[in-house]
């Protein structure tokens, strides 16, 4: 594995621009990680954002932007966007447009688009050991030649040929661009000649050749509207219908299916599939576990092993690491009497430091290590697939199933993940209904004190009914907001999973965790040592008495408890244990209904900041006030349910 980067001398600009540019899930991003040694987010996720970093690349100082992932320029979703803006209005030196061979004729679609651009652009095949396995192999050098740019083959997961492609960036560097222009079927190469030749452009700040202009003016691109005369207009619509005539088709489904027509030749010719001999494995278990009956079977199965898993490792790890360090309170006892404020203020942090080491942490590493482990064999895309069919019946279609799984892990970059999909209605309904799914941290919660009380079997039934109530969410919301779009998406190969990426998606994860979280609970540890010292968890608890021990018939005291979840949910179980006098969770002074109950308001009471800052951002205040209050009145509704259940 192999790094380019060395250190950026300070106070010098870049002076070239490098994006990473390509369809989702292409690798991409993990070229970026090499490219820059960039450890700032995790390299094998999907970006939603712009990010950009310097690098020295055969000594020149460059800035490198990786760009979300795009399925063409006339996209209307809106983490596209971010990229066709940028491609359209940034000056770039190079681009780097990243392929994966499995995918090759889809790819080399959009690759199309791009050279009409006129932004010198080097060709990066990757997942050709996926590929080989399925009988295609790319002539790189025949590729080349026919686009007329620069082709490589890299391995995005071990960085193999990265140094080829730091040499073919600084080559890109210093010769001029002139790739292969592809015409389309004769009459159809006319009609875009004639609008070439009217278009006035000479002061256009935007990037492309007046050929990549008159097609996206013939695709009613918004970003060339400005180019548009009475003249123009007459020649558009005089194409349409010569075009609707033709071919029975909109200007728009002609051109998408020329580039596509172009783009499966040159894949015919480049990479001929070779006949395998027999079915591999592989294929007769994704065959299994994608069926239409028996996928259900195994999915359910997977569900049922995992948490079971994270709960007996949980209790485990918990068993091994709490004892210990319980202990070591006796270390400052001696303050409990000499020095009040000092006591409650050491003895916070160290509540904080037993909920996160002792209590989270057990949870939290099984919860991800799995989850990554899932990711890695491709399955998840299997799932998004079963799932779908059961979600066309709950108003909610298509992609919106990604978001959800992914607030599996944490509801922030969940909400981020909705701008892939391309229904306004469909990512607002996403957006509120995602602070429902139980994130890595309200699961930590629920495993915990599950297992302190009152088994596994009710992780499975608190489970079942968020999912209950994430479908009633999505059917009422529908009614409000109606309208359909359906599931398009993309099938991940089947595969091993690297043991070696999963432990490192697992310790990217905890690292956030050590970061931002671990704290978090220290610093909340304090800051309720602090409240308790000063008397002013009376005042917070008497404020919500009439919910927390009237309506829930929980203790009063975890009235501040639950004002504190709100910045992180992993504080309450530290919180729980400070308010009520208890230094092990079992030790609680709660009965089972009352910890049924308490489980199921946080895990579907108000967002945590994070969540709620990312959902404000996202979508302004009307949307995250109305997703707020909702998850309290649901959470308070659910509580009372349980409870009336408990009294029966």
């Amino acid at each position: 594995m192999k790094f380019l980067n060395t250190q950026i001398p300070q106070n010098i600009e870049p002076s070239k621009k490098i994006a990473l540019v390509g369809l989702t899930n292409s690798g991409k991003s993990s070229i970026y990680r090499f490219l820059t040694d960039f450890q700032g987010k995790p390299y094998y996720d999907s970006t939603f954002e712009l990010t950009s970093h310097s690098a020295i690349i055969e000594n020149n100082l460059c800035d490198v932007i990786d760009l979300p992932g795009i399925q063409s320029l006339n996209s209307t979703k809106p983490s596209e966007k971010i990229t066709i803006e940028f491609l359209l209005n940034e000056k770039i030196d190079i681009l780097i447009n990243v392929i994966d061979s499995t995918m090759l004729s889809r790819g080399l679609k959009f690759t199309l688009e791009l050279l009409d651009l006129g932004i010198p652009t080097i060709l990066v095949i990757t997942f050709n050991d996926e590929a080989k396995k399925r009988g295609i192999r790319v002539d790189l050098n025949l590729l080349s030649k026919i686009l007329n740019i620069s082709v490589i083959s890299m391995n995005g997961r071990m960085g193999s040929g990265i140094a080829d492609l730091s040499k073919t960036i600084n080559e890109n560097l210093q010769r001029p661009f002139s790739p292969t222009q592809f015409e389309f079927t004769h009459h159809i190469e006319t009609e875009i000649q004639k609008l070439q030749n009217l278009i006035q452009d000479e002061n256009s700040q935007l990037n492309g050749n007046k050929r990549f202009k008159s097609l996206q003016l013939i695709n009613n691109n918004k970003y060339f509207i400005y180019l548009r005369n009475s003249q123009i207009n007459e020649l558009i619509d005089n194409i349409s219908k010569k075009i609707l005539e033709e071919h029975h088709k909109s200007l728009f489904e002609t051109i998408s299916y020329e580039r596509h027509h172009i783009a499966m030749q040159i894949t015919e010719e480049v990479a001929p599939l070779t006949q395998k001999n027999k079915i591999q494995l592989p294929d007769k278990i994704d065959a299994v576990i994608s069926h239409p009956r028996f996928g259900y079977v195994v999915l359910i199965a997977v569900m049922f092993l995992i948490f079971f898993l994270i709960f007996y490792i949980g209790n485990f790890l918990s068993g091994i690491i709490e004892p210990p360090i319980q202990q070591l309170n006796r270390l400052f006892d001696v303050y409990k009497t000499t020095s009040p404020f000092l006591w409650n203020t050491i003895n916070g942090a160290f509540m904080g430091i037993i909920g996160a080491v002792g209590i989270v942490l057990p949870y939290f590493l099984p919860l991800v290590f799995l989850n990554s482990l899932l990711e890695e064999t491709g399955y998840m895309s299997r799932i998004v697939l079963l799932i779908d069919n059961l979600m066309h019946k709950i108003g909610l279609h298509g992609k919106s199933i990604t978001p959800f799984i992914m607030g599996l892990g944490c509801s922030v970059p969940a909400i981020y993940s909705t701008r892939m999909l391309e229904n306004k209605r469909d990512r607002i309904i996403t957006a509120i209904l995602i602070p429902f799914i139980p994130c890595s941290a309200r699961l930590t919660v629920i495993f915990a004190l599950a297992t302190a009380f009152v088994g596994p079997i009710w992780v499975i039934i608190i489970f079942a009914y968020l999912m209950i109530i994430i479908a009633l969410g999505s059917i009422g919301l529908s009614k409000i907001l109606p309208e359909s779009t359906g599931l398009i998406m993309e099938i991940l190969p089947l595969k091993l999973p690297s043991l070696k990426m999963s432990i490192l998606r697992t310790y990217s994860k905890l690292n956030e965790f050590l970061k931002e979280a671990f704290l978090f609970l220290i610093l909340g540890g304090i800051v309720l040592g602090w409240i308790e010292f000063f008397n002013i968890t009376y005042y917070i608890d008497l404020f919500f008495s009439p919910i927390i021990k009237t309506i829930l018939d929980l203790p009063q005291e975890l009235g501040s408890t639950l004002v504190f979840g709100f910045f992180r949910k992993e504080l309450i179980l530290v919180m729980a244990n400070q308010a009520l006098g208890v230094n092990e969770i079992k030790d609680l002074p709660l009965t089972s209904s009352q910890i049924i109950q308490f489980i199921i308001f946080v895990s579907l009471y108000f967002p945590c900041l994070s969540t709620f800052i990312v959902l404000l951002k996202e979508y302004k205040w009307k949307i995250t006030i109305f997703s707020s209050v909702v998850s309290v009145i649901v959470a308070l509704l659910s509580a009372i349910l349980f409870r009336l259940i408990f009294s029966i």
